[in-house]
């Protein structure tokens, strides 16, 4: 998000109910257009949407559908990162938000959830060359179906040696001509987040990923949340410590 100053020292400690309006106010006066269900763009560059923060150290790429509210939540806890959040390539039908691949009445469809995870790859490649940060200083991370995607980049047999993956809501993807390596963790961390209630992706799928990880030498940090498909200001504080420990 090209937010420019480190817009998170506006953003009073005390409120964390006001976060998304404080921050919003911000934004937009950082020159920043924001719409319900939108990607953050910056005004005159529909798609580059990232610049450092502050005295960020990291690359933060975050990929949802929904980037926006997850971006707020993380800035809201002071996490001082420079941060990508490309908008999912499929326009959802109902107009709320985006996917990263279509699917199939059988699970997603093998040839486009390969082919988003070649764009994202792609895209990291090309914001992190702009920026002069290396793939060992990005984190990778997602929600739902951008947790599946985080995963597959961060998993690829000769995948860059990312800083780390952050995974919520989600599982090993299972695709047909897609391969996977769990063993290539060299201590690397990745925080594994679920909730208990989640129909969608059951807890145990995620804590099956989170038990691949730590046996392929990833430092894995799982953490269940009483919640179901969702997102929580706990699970962002948790996130923010994670982030600052790397």
């Amino acid at each position: 998000l090209g937010f420019g100053p480190d817009l998170s020292a506006h953003v009073p400690r005390s409120a964390p109910g006001d976060v998304a309006g404080v921050l919003q106010r911000e934004v937009e006066h950082a020159g920043v257009v924001l719409g319900a269900g939108e990607a953050v763009r910056l005004r005159g560059d529909p798609r580059r949407q990232v610049a450092p923060v502050g005295a960020a150290a990291y690359g933060h790429l975050r990929l949802d559908g929904d980037a926006l509210r997850d971006e707020v939540l993380t800035r809201a806890h002071h996490v001082l990162v420079g941060a990508v959040a490309p908008r999912a390539l499929h326009d959802l039908p109902e107009g709320d938000g985006a996917s990263w691949y279509e699917r199939t009445p059988g699970g997603p469809d093998p040839a486009s959830f390969r082919h988003a995870v070649d764009t994202v790859a792609q895209f990291v490649d090309d914001e992190l060359a702009a920026a002069g940060i290396p793939h060992d200083r990005c984190v990778l991370a997602g929600f739902s179906q951008g947790g599946f995607v985080s995963l597959a980049l961060a998993l690829r047999p000769g995948a860059p040696g990312y800083a780390g993956v952050w995974a919520m809501c989600c599982a090993l993807p299972e695709i047909e001509g897609l391969e996977l390596d769990p063993t290539n963790g060299d201590h690397r961390p990745a925080l594994i987040q679920v909730g208990e209630h989640d129909r969608i992706i059951p807890p145990e799928r995620g804590l099956a990923a989170a038990a691949a990880l730590r046996g392929g030498g990833w430092e894995v940090t799982d953490v269940e949340y009483d919640m179901a498909h969702s997102q929580t200001i706990e699970m962002m504080v948790d996130a923010r410590s994670w982030l600052a420990a790397i």
